[in-house]
C-alpha cells in the first residue's frame, strides 16, 4: 500500500508501560509527522515506504529474557515486535515492567537497530498471554492472544473467562481498538494466529477452540465429540467482523496471506474433513494428515490438500506466502512422507525436518528434508521480499546440507536458519549453539534481515558474544554475514 496513514490513537493509552517521549530521540520513536503549534515547525516529511525515520538496520540481541516468548514480526520500517508472557518484573529498555499477577501479556517494539520505542504489560491477578503479532501498512501492531478475569487495553475494559482478544496498538503503542473474542470452557487452551490483508489493511484470525467463540457474526461452537475445533475469521481494519468459519477435528499450525489477500491455513488433521471442496481423508479418528488450505478474500474455499501421516508421526509448523501467491509449508516426520514429490525417506524413522513449496493453484514445486545424523525439526519460517524463504529449527550432531556442514555442540542439540532459492537449494546458513531448548519463532524483514525467538536453559551464543541464564531470547542476524 502506499505511505503510512495516519492513526488517531485511543487518548487514555492503556496498559502498565514505557513509551516514547513526545520530543523523540535516543532509542525512543519519533513524533509524529505534520505541522507544529504556533510558532513551531512541521514535522520532518516521511519517505513514502516508512512509517518511522529511517535508522540504520544493526544486527542485535534481547536476552537472556525471563519472559516466554511467543511470536516476533517486522513492520515496513525494519522496527521488531515481540509479544508473550511475563511473570517477573523486567526492564525492556523503557523501565521496570510489573506483572499484576502470576502471568501478563507483555508487548515490546524495537527499532531497527534494537533501540526501545515502547513496553507494555497487560493484566490482573489472573491469567493472561501475548500470543501472536502482526504489523499493517500504517505499522500499527495487531496483537492476540488470551486472557482471563479483566484485561485493560486502554479502551473499554475486557471481561470474561477463558477468552480471546485481539487489539491494534498505533505505531507508538497507543490504544486503536480492542475486543473479546468470546470463550471456551475451563483450562482448554486457546492459540491465535493473526496475518494481515495487504490488499485492505484487514485482519484474518485463526486457530483452535473448545466452548463457544463468537466474532461479531454469531456464535460458533465447537464439536460435542470434545475435539478440537478450528476457526478462521476475518475482521476489518476496525475491527469489525466480515466473515467467520469453523472445521472439526482439525490443529491450525500456520496462517499467511497472499498478495491479493487469499488466506492459507495449515496444520494437522484427524479423520475426515470437508473445507469446501468435498470430503479429504478417511472417515477414520484415527487416521491423521497434514494438510494445507487456500482460502479467497471473502472465506470462499479456493483448494484444499491432505497428506497422509497416520505412520509417519509428522507434524506442519507454520507456513509462508510469498508475491506470487506460492506457498511454503515445514515441519517434520519421523518415517517419511511424501508431500507431491515422491516420498521424503528418513533414515531409521528418525525425526528429521522438512519443507516443502506450492504454487498458487496447489501444485507441487520442491519438497526435501533437512536431515542431520540425529534429530532435526523446523519450527517456523518466513519469506523475504524477493521470495527466498527461510526456515528456524533445531538439530543435533551435524547436518550436511547442499554442501554446508552445520555442527550442534556435543551435548546439546542446536538451533539452525537456513535460507533457500526458489529451487529449494540452500543458499545460507546459521547455526545458533548453546543450551538450547527451543527456536521457535522466525521473522524476516523488510530487508532481508532475520530475527528469531529461542529458549535457553543455560547458554547461547548470540551476534553480541556469549550469553548466560535460563530463559527466552531474541537475536536478529543478517544470515549472508560472515
Amino acid at each position: 500500500m502506499g505511505a503510512c496513514s495516519e492513526t488517531i490513537a485511543d487518548p487514555s493509552g492503556g496498559g502498565a508501560g514505557s513509551e516514547p517521549p513526545a520530543s523523540g530521540g535516543g532509542g525512543t520513536a519519533a513524533p509524529a509527522t505534520g505541522g507544529g503549534g504556533d510558532g513551531g515547525d512541521g514535522g520532518a516529511e516521511l519517505p513514502a515506504d516508512q512509517c518511522s525515520p529511517p535508522v540504520e538496520t544493526q544486527p542485535f540481541d534481547k536476552g537472556i529474557l525471563p519472559l516466554y516468548l511467543n511470536s516476533i514480526a517486522f513492520d515496513r520500517s525494519g522496527n521488531v515486535g515481540i509479544t508473550g508472557i511475563a511473570q517477573t518484573r523486567i526492564d525492556l529498555g523503557g523501565g521496570e515492567l510489573k506483572p499484576g499477577g502470576a502471568q501478563d501479556a507483555i508487548v515490546a517494539k524495537f527499532d531497527a537497530a534494537g533501540n526501545h520505542v515502547f513496553s507494555k504489560v497487560f493484566g490482573d491477578r489472573s491469567d493472561q498471554r501475548g500470543d501472536t503479532i502482526a504489523f499493517d501498512s500504517g505499522c500499527n501492531m495487531i496483537l492476540g492472544g488470551s486472557f482471563e478475569g479483566a484485561m485493560d487495553l486502554g479502551g473499554a475494559t475486557l471481561k470474561g473467562t477463558r477468552s480471546l482478544f485481539v487489539a491494534k496498538l498505533d505505531s507508538a503503542g497507543k490504544h486503536v481498538w480492542s475486543k473479546r473474542l468470546g470463550g471456551a470452557s475451563g483450562m482448554d487452551p486457546l492459540f491465535l494466529f493473526v496475518a494481515i490483508d495487504p490488499t485492505t489493511d484487514d485482519v484474518v484470525l485463526a486457530g483452535y477452540f473448545k466452548g463457544t467463540i463468537d466474532f461479531g457474526g454469531g456464535s460458533l461452537t465447537s464439536a460435542s465429540d470434545g475435539r478440537r475445533t478450528a476457526f478462521v475469521a476475518k475482521l476489518n481494519a476496525a475491527g469489525q467482523h466480515l466473515w467467520s468459519k469453523q472445521f472439526s477435528s482439525v490443529n491450525v499450525d500456520g496462517l499467511g496471506v497472499d498478495a491479493s489477500g487469499d488466506v492459507l491455513i495449515t496444520g494437522g488433521q484427524g479423520g475426515s474433513v470437508d473445507f469446501g471442496g468435498g470430503p479429504l481423508g478417511p472417515d477414520d479418528s484415527l487416521a491423521y494428515g497434514l494438510f494445507l488450505l487456500r482460502l479467497d478474500t471473502s472465506g470462499r474455499h479456493r483448494w484444499s490438500k491432505r497428506w497422509e501421516a497416520t505412520n509417519s508421526d509428522a507434524a506442519v509448523r507454520g507456513v509462508a506466502v510469498d508475491a506470487n501467491g506460492a506457498s511454503l509449508i515445514a515441519g517434520w516426520t519421523e518415517c517419511g512422507l511424501d508431500l507431491g514429490g515422491g516420498l521424503l525417506d528418513t533414515t531409521e524413522c528418525r525425526r528429521s525436518a522438512f519443507v516443502a513449496r506450492f504454487d498458487a493453484e496447489g501444485a507441487h514445486q520442491f519438497s526435501r528434508l533437512l536431515a542431520s545424523s540425529k534429530l532435526s525439526g523446523a519450527e517456523s519460517l518466513g519469506m523475504d521480499p524477493s521470495g527466498s524463504a527461510f526456515v528456524a529449527g533445531m538439530f543435533g550432531g551435524t547436518m550436511e546440507i547442499d554442501g554446508a556442514t552445520l555442527t550442534a555442540d556435543a551435548d546439546d542439540g542446536a538451533g539452525f536458519v537456513v535460507q533457500l532459492s526458489v529451487d529449494g537449494s540452500i543458499s545460507q546458513s546459521r547455526t545458533i549453539v548453546g543450551s538450547l531448548e527451543a527456536l521457535h519463532r522466525l521473522a524476516v524483514g523488510p530487508e532481508g534481515h532475520v530475527a528469531v525467538l529461542g529458549r535457553t536453559f543455560d547458554d547461547v551464543e548470540l551476534e553480541s558474544g556469549p550469553q548466560l541464564g535460563r530463559g527466552d531470547f531474541v537475536t536478529k542476524f543478517d544470515i549472508a554475514a560472515p
